[in-house]
């Protein structure tokens, strides 16, 4: 049992650490999201954005900062773009 133990807490050292070296530091987007900057910080998003490997955390912080963006939009043009992508063809 304690070689099993053993050999699951370094698989998962492992793990953990080879997700590190590769994984893309979101400090950046993150402060510009915090000073309110969403245009600059998605710009930063979506450059790294890949379809070809998706990260669940790159995706949930560029949706964060479209959805502040559209948030900020005035009222008229909100009307405006649902209006335009709402019509039936």
């Amino acid at each position: 049992m304690k070689i099993f133990l053993k050999i699951t807490i370094t698989a998962f050292l492992y793990i953990f650490s080879f997700i590190g070296l590769y994984s893309f530091d979101f400090t950046e987007p993150d402060d510009l999201y915090m000073q309110g900057k969403y245009e600059e910080g998605l710009k930063i998003l979506l450059e790294k954005y890949s379809p070809d490997k998706p990260d669940p955390a790159l995706i949930w912080r560029k949706s964060r900062m479209i959805y502040e963006i559209a948030d900020a939009m005035p009222e008229k043009h909100k009307k405006e773009k649902i209006g335009k992508n709402s019509q039936k063809e």
